[in-house]
């Protein structure tokens, strides 16, 4: 049992944090601070301090970023930059600030489904998990097809034991993505604390195809 605890942890941290799901590229990042007209000088110095903000926020520089976001803010307040803003507060453990923006987002565009899996990655950080996974299935709802989202969403319920509820989650997860390694490593975990040994062993030689630490299968041998 203490093996399978220590293998759900050692899959968790491999987890990446969180993704940018509007955000891919700075031009995208520029092209949201142009939705809403300013005058130019500020528009020009938002998007300046953003790109810096951006940038230094790909070379994990998160406390930097987030003072580059601030100036950006204070010369054209706009939800584009309170999210990435949002999401280096969490990359940098300020779950708080993280909340606080990301419902600054949500409040403005309740589309949104980044904000809302940004957010609940922050509560669950702070341990409110039922907390994340209502935001969670907000996000499903709007993004069905995310199978990181079921997967973030099975671990914050595999937190409050639902076990079999966040064995259900890997699983859409793996038809949505028959790659997704985290969502075979993490069922497999799951399965063998119920007693499911065979189908334990079998998603832990498919994550271990996949790409997954090879100590996963170690006590499948």
């Amino acid at each position: 049992m203490r093996l399978l605890f220590s293998s759900l942890a050692k899959t968790v941290a491999f987890l990446p944090l969180s993704k940018l799901l509007l955000l891919g590229t700075t031009t995208t990042l520029v092209t949201g601070l142009m939705l809403i007209p300013a005058k130019p000088s500020y528009a020009q110095n938002a998007t300046s301090y953003s790109m810096a903000g951006y940038d230094k926020m790909e070379k994990g520089d998160y406390e930097g970023a987030i003072l580059d976001f601030n100036k950006a803010l204070e010369a054209k307040p706009h939800w584009v930059i309170f999210s990435v803003r949002g999401y280096a507060k969490l990359k940098s453990g300020d779950f708080q600030g993280s909340i606080s923006d990301s419902t600054m987002v949500i409040n403005i565009n309740p589309e949104h489904a980044g904000a809302f899996v940004n957010r609940g990655l922050a509560k669950s950080n702070l341990g409110d998990n039922q907390g994340a996974i209502d935001d969670y299935t907000i996000a499903i709802n709007i993004n069905p097809k995310d199978a990181d989202v079921f997967v973030k969403r099975g671990i914050a319920k595999s937190k409050l034991r639902d076990t079999q509820g966040a064995i259900d989650d890997f699983t859409i997860a793996i038809n949505i993505n028959p790659k997704n390694v985290d969502a075979f490593a993490l069922r497999a975990t799951l399965k063998g604390m119920t007693g499911n040994k065979h189908d334990s062993c079998l998603d832990f030689k498919k994550a271990a195809s996949l790409g997954s630490p090879d100590g996963f299968n170690a006590f499948c041998q």
